[in-house]
C-alpha cells in the first residue's frame, strides 16, 4: 500500500533528482527540553455543562493566570463532517472563550485548517457563531492572516507563521482528543499544525510532511514558548479524525 508519506517522499526524490536543491543556508536551532506540563482532568456529562466554569476550574489547578495577556484561542476545526467529532465543540470553545475573558486576558480566536480554504464556512458549519455573539467579526484566519519567516527549532529551514500568532503571550490549543492515522493521536500539540499558513504552504500542509510530522509537532511546540492544552474529550473520535 502506498500512503500519502510514500508518495510525497518520492516526490521529493523525484524533485532531486531532476535538479532541484535545497540549501541549508544554518544549522537548526536545537529543540528544547521541556519540563513536565502541570495537568488537571476535569469530567463533564455531557456537551451542556458550564464550560467557563470547569475550564476556569482547570486554570485555577494548574496555576494559570492570564491577566492582561493577548491570547490566540486556537480551536480544533481541520475537517467538519455532521455528526462525526471531528472538531472542538463550539460548547466548550464558548465557555474557554468565557472563561480567559473573565480572567482579563485579550483574547482572540484563530484557526487555519488543513484541508478546507474556506475556514469561516467551516466556523459556521460547526455553529461556532452561534455559541459566541460576535464570532464573524472577531475571528482570525490564520491561513490568510499576514506572515512573517521565524527559525524553528530543529527544522533546516525558515517557516513563515502568522502574525496573530506571533504576537500572542499564549497560544491556547483547543483540541479534539481523537485518533490520527499517521501521529496515532491528536491532542493539544498537534493542533498547533493550525498556525502554519495554508496561503503559503498550501492544503493540506504538505511542506510540514516533507519535515515530518513528528518534528513538526516538536518544532512548533518548542517554538511557541508558552502554550495550554485544552483537549475536548467530552466525546472522542476513533478512526480517520
Amino acid at each position: 500500500m502506498i500512503t500519502r508519506r510514500h508518495m510525497l517522499q518520492a516526490t521529493a526524490a523525484a524533485g532531486a533528482a531532476s535538479g532541484i536543491v535545497a540549501v541549508n543556508r544554518k544549522p537548526p536551532k536545537p529543540v528544547r527540553r521541556l519540563p513536565p506540563a502541570r495537568v488537571a482532568v476535569l469530567k463533564a456529562r455531557g456537551y451542556e455543562v458550564d464550560f467557563e466554569s470547569l475550564v476556569a476550574c482547570g486554570l485555577a489547578e494548574c496555576g494559570i493566570s492570564l491577566r492582561g495577556k493577548r491570547v490566540l484561542l486556537k480551536p480544533n476545526l481541520v475537517e467538519y463532517a455532521p455528526g462525526a467529532p471531528i472538531h472542538a465543540h463550539p460548547a466548550v470553545l464558548a465557555g474557554a472563550l468565557a472563561a480567559l475573558r473573565a480572567q482579563g486576558a485579550h483574547v482572540v480566536v484563530g484557526e487555519g485548517p488543513g484541508h478546507r480554504r474556506d475556514t469561516l464556512d467551516m466556523a459556521r458549519s460547526a455553529d461556532y457563531p452561534n455559541a459566541i455573539p460576535g464570532f464573524d467579526s472577531g475571528f482570525i484566519d490564520l491561513n490568510l492572516d499576514n506572515v512573517r519567516a521565524a527559525d524553528l527549532p530543529g527544522l533546516n529551514e525558515p517557516v513563515y507563521l502568522p502574525e496573530t500568532a506571533l504576537a500572542a503571550d499564549v497560544i491556547v490549543s483547543l483540541a479534539k482528543m481523537k485518533t490520527h492515522h499517521w501521529a496515532g493521536a491528536t491532542l493539544s500539540m498537534k493542533n498547533l499544525f493550525g498556525v502554519v499558513p495554508g496561503a503559503v504552504y498550501g492544503w493540506p500542509k504538505n511542506r510540514l510532511h516533507f519535515f515530518g510530522i513528528e518534528e513538526s509537532i516538536a518544532a512548533l511546540y518548542s517554538f511557541f514558548p508558552r502554550v495550554i492544552g485544552i483537549v475536548d474529550g467530552v466525546i472522542g473520535m476513533e478512526g480517520n479524525g
